[in-house]
């Protein structure tokens, strides 16, 4: 680690300090992660703070009563298999969701999924250059409609897509049933444009497999790494391992009535999502 880097890692530490929206600073790690993802502009990386720590705060149904041991949520994490699997420079994140609709609760699978997503950011041995996410919508048909919040899957997309310390350079929706276009236009209209354009709608996976060297793929899809059920299942037991840390509902929190009322803050200017995809 350069010495610009541990200066900068320092004075972002210095600044969550001594601002009151912000909850106890980041380690040396996560916030390297995010002057990663700014390409290391100190402003960017503030700026990408804010809005991943308001935006937590601004979910409490997600982000409050997250013990990963409890059964609804342990019944959402079997009901889906999502893990990382590296390709080169790019990190690659996989969602599939499961078969079984008459157990499926929106909130609960958010929450499962949240706790995967905290539990790569807080033990991340390497930082990718880049990302992309892999979503296998292969078993959504029109019969999840009534399940859905449409808000809070609003939210809790824009917030990954956006609000994360990661540079996602592209989205693979594979495996599309005609359905699709009615969820996504659901979702649209939250959407930067930037994220828009990287966003790859497929009806099987012929466009995913032009762009990656398939072999670092799991077996189920045609690649060498391991099966995503068992990846999912091992990202879980890291989960496991800190439940501790997850049973604080105030993890990683902002709390925007905090700010001073002299002071005018706009987390969402400038924000992350105009930075980190190209």
């Amino acid at each position: 680690m350069g010495s610009n880097l541990k200066d900068d890692i320092v004075h972002i530490q210095e600044w969550m300090k001594k601002d009151p929206q912000l909850p106890e600073p980041f380690d040396d790690g996560i916030t390297r992660m995010f002057l990663h993802c700014t390409y290391y502009s100190l402003e960017q990386t503030k700026k990408c703070i804010e809005r991943f720590c308001s935006d937590r705060h601004n979910m409490p149904q997600i982000y409050m009563d997250r013990d990963p041991v409890d059964r609804n949520i342990e019944l959402a994490h079997n009901l889906h298999d999502s893990a990382c699997y590296s390709c080169g420079d790019f990190d690659i994140f996989f969602f599939r969701l499961g078969e079984d609709l008459d157990n499926f609760v929106l909130q609960d699978a958010c929450k499962a999924l949240s706790l995967k997503v905290d539990a790569f950011i807080k033990d991340v041995h390497r930082i990718a250059e880049n990302h992309a996410v892999v979503l296998d919508l292969k078993t959504v048909s029109i019969k999840h409609l009534p399940k859905l919040n449409i808000v809070m899957l609003k939210d809790y997309i824009t917030y990954l897509l956006e609000g994360m310390p990661v540079r996602i350079k592209k989205i693979f929706v594979i495996n599309a049933p005609p359905i699709t276009d009615m969820f996504y236009n659901l979702i649209k209209p939250v959407l930067s444009q930037n994220v828009i354009e990287i966003i790859d709608i497929c009806a099987d996976d012929t466009n995913l497999k032009k762009c990656v060297d398939m072999k670092t793929f799991p077996t189920d899809y045609g690649g060498e790494a391991l099966n995503l059920r068992d990846s999912s299942y091992d990202m879980w037991d890291e989960v496991l391992k800190n439940r501790k840390m997850f049973l604080n509902n105030n993890l990683w929190k902002g709390d925007a009535s905090k700010i001073p009322k002299k002071q005018d803050v706009n987390i969402m200017n400038g924000s992350f999502r105009t930075l980190a995809i190209d």
